[in-house]
């Protein structure tokens, strides 16, 4: 039973815990000291009872600080590398400055919301959903360890609360991807910046829909070239990423698994045949040095920004080569390397191919009923190959070729025979 002890000019309360031993709490739970033996007495009762009912929490616990339970927590969760490294860096740049030196306790929903708002003025609400969602999971993680009575980050309806924003009209797309002649001129200018190696790996991510990182991580292993001009593929195995801590580059499992194996229209199976004979490194996309690609801040800047927006010429001068100038590829000036992979999947969807086969392509796994019952077949892969295939040709227009409802419009004889033999 509890029992209150005099300290002084205040008092003390020891109190029964749920594991049968003792506990003592000098403060109330605003950090309050016990005035009189009553008050210390009634704090330990409230204590006991909450034990009983099974609701005790450590009156302690919350006082842990922010940034020292973000060390704990880090090092607790079992999540993919590259997912640890993006939590790591969201919580040294964001969630550290702001809550570090706060008790957990101590963080409330109101500071929460005058916190977010501040960040939505200075951020992309993609960047700022990320940190709300980090930090919503990690105080939910501490509700559950009974650190804190309860997550002061709303969620539903009470995270709702505030002005209205409305919703993006139907049929509003702010993803920028591009047709593929739109395509074919990023890849040309990907050719002066970077030769055959960019020219090839912009038209990869495009008629592939693979990642950046999967690109980067692609080695010579992976790709299947055959004679039969639908008979050529590339493994997606690994995707390769740049770790810190000393870990440089590093091969991991592709993103949520999607190990697939993807058929390459003749056109693209060709390029990459004669990338292949034009280099001996291990990676079918090295860097310049011949090192594996690193999708970093000077990728952007030295060769994708320019390519997709454009640069003035730059002369000749003593101790520089000078760089030839870019036209910028109108309407998709501002494309990242994920645009390409958006493009693909539009493509698929426009040439009216099963979703579960365009699903698989983009290394996706359909949910429910759908992606159970639901496979994939070879004639189904040969049939979105000879649609890429038709649109490549058109977008360099050496044919007329079309795909409408499923069915092609035309086909060469290397596709009839493809699609004969799938079937």
């Amino acid at each position: 039973m509890a029992h209150a002890e005099k300290r002084g000019k205040y008092w003390r309360v020891r109190y029964k815990l749920p594991t049968g031993k003792y506990g003592s709490a000098s403060v109330d739970d605003f950090g309050n000291k016990f005035t009189s033996e009553r008050l210390a007495e009634q704090y330990g009762q409230a204590l006991e009872a909450d034990a009983r009912r099974g609701k005790y929490l450590d009156p302690r616990g919350g006082r842990i600080t922010f940034g020292d339970y973000s060390e704990e927590w880090i090092e607790a969760i079992d999540v993919a590398e590259t997912t640890e490294r993006t939590y790591r860096s969201l919580i040294a740049s964001q969630l550290v400055p702001e809550w570090g030196a706060v008790d957990l306790s101590d963080i409330t929903s109101m500071g929460f919301r005058a916190w977010k708002k501040r960040l939505s003025r200075a951020h992309e609400k993609n960047y700022v959903d990320n940190i709300v969602g980090l930090f919503r999971v990690m105080m939910d993680d501490a509700a559950v360890e009974k650190i804190i009575t309860e997550n002061p980050v709303p969620s539903g309806r009470r995270m709702r609360r505030g002005r209205y924003v409305p919703p993006p009209q139907a049929g509003e797309d702010t993803y920028v991807y591009g047709t593929p002649a739109q395509i074919l001129q990023l890849a040309s200018n990907a050719r002066v910046v970077r030769g055959l190696v960019g020219y090839v790996m912009v038209l990869t991510i495009a008629y592939t829909g693979m990642r950046i990182a999967e690109i980067a991580g692609l080695e010579r292993k992976n790709v299947w070239l055959s004679d039969d001009p639908y008979g050529s593929y590339i493994r997606v195995e690994q995707q390769g990423q740049w770790l810190g801590g000393g870990r440089g580059f590093t091969l991991l499992p592709p993103k949520y698994g999607s190990y697939r194996t993807i058929i390459l229209p003749p056109f693209l199976a060709e390029l990459l045949r004669e990338l292949l004979a034009s280099h001996t490194c291990r990676w079918v996309f090295p860097s310049i040095t011949g090192k594996p690609l690193r999708p970093d801040g000077q990728f952007y800047d030295e060769f994708w920004h320019p390519v997709a927006a454009g640069r003035p010429a730059e002369p000749r001068r003593k101790g520089t080569r000078g760089k030839p100038g870019l036209d910028p590829v109108p309407g998709v000036e501002e494309i990242v390397p994920h645009g390409p992979r958006h493009g693909e999947k539009v493509w698929l969807d426009e040439d009216g191919h099963p979703r579960v086969a365009v699903e698989a392509r983009m290394g996706h796994k359909l949910q429910g009923s759908e992606g159970t019952y639901s496979h994939v077949t070879k004639l189904m892969e040969v049939r979105i190959a000879v649609s890429l295939q038709a649109r490549w040709e058109r977008s360099v227009g050496v044919a007329q070729t079309g795909w409408e409802n499923g069915s092609p419009t035309f086909l060469p004889e290397a596709a009839r025979v493809a699609l004969a033999l799938a079937a």
